[in-house]
């Protein structure tokens, strides 16, 4: 069964939009890949391939100018959080942060491969997408599903919706709250706080020295005061 993570740092407003059930859909040029709706071109293009190659390209931020992306990590293997030490240091401020695991339910009511209400896996290659060219849904989803290699440590599914800002969940799809290795301590206790009034369960990364990994250890809500 695929599990989703989302890696947040400790601010405010991730706390509430994660004890409101909420996510929030950015548009592409929020992204941190330059190549993001670059596609291939030719090496030397002549003065009318460059017209068309232009044409297209301004058709195609036309066509997503309205779309919007909450991105996640997919996963078979539960332990993503305890191998995936880039998630980690990239996207928790060094550690600092957490890790959201949802459910299946997350991806209720969005259709796979659609580019309203959808969801696509990200695939990734050396070589950029061609530009499309016929107007097909499809080929239109080639080229936000598609990049480099070296963004393959993210296994990357994209969360697809028409209008960016917050969106609603739907209830219980929130399996634990995963608090980064290095997590101070006064964020760690407001997210044992939100773990225990959502009812899920909570973990503390730890690092093992002898495994060269990090390791989870279920943290012990019973004591803690929730409002």
């Amino acid at each position: 069964m695929a599990h989703y993570f989302k890696f947040r740092t400790c601010e405010k407003k991730n706390f509430e939009s994660l004890e409101l059930n909420l996510i929030y859909a950015s548009k592409m040029d929020f992204f941190n890949d330059p190549f993001e709706m670059v596609c291939w071109e030719s090496e030397n293009p002549t003065v009318a391939e460059r017209a068309y190659y232009n044409s297209l390209q301004s058709h195609l931020k036309m066509r997503f100018n309205n779309r919007a992306f909450h991105c996640v990590s997919c996963s078979e293997n539960d332990d993503f959080v305890c191998d995936n030490f880039l998630m980690w240091a990239h996207y928790t401020n060094g550690h600092k942060g957490f890790c959201i695991a949802y459910n299946e339910h997350l991806l209720d009511g969005l259709d796979e491969d659609k580019l309203s209400d959808g969801y696509c896996k990200v695939e990734y290659r050396d070589e950029l997408p061609d530009l499309p060219e016929d107007g097909n849904d499809q080929t239109f989803l080639n080229v936000i599903k598609t990049k480099s290699k070296v963004w393959e440590y993210e296994h990357e599914l994209r969360m697809i919706y028409r209008g960016d800002g917050l969106k609603q969940l739907g209830d219980n799809v929130v399996d634990a709250i995963y608090l980064g290795c290095k997590i101070p301590n006064s964020d760690k206790q407001i997210l044992m706080g939100i773990s225990k009034r959502l009812g899920v369960k909570c973990y503390q990364m730890k690092v093992n020295s002898i495994t060269n990994r990090l390791e989870r250890e279920e943290v012990d809500l019973s004591k803690v005061v929730v409002e």
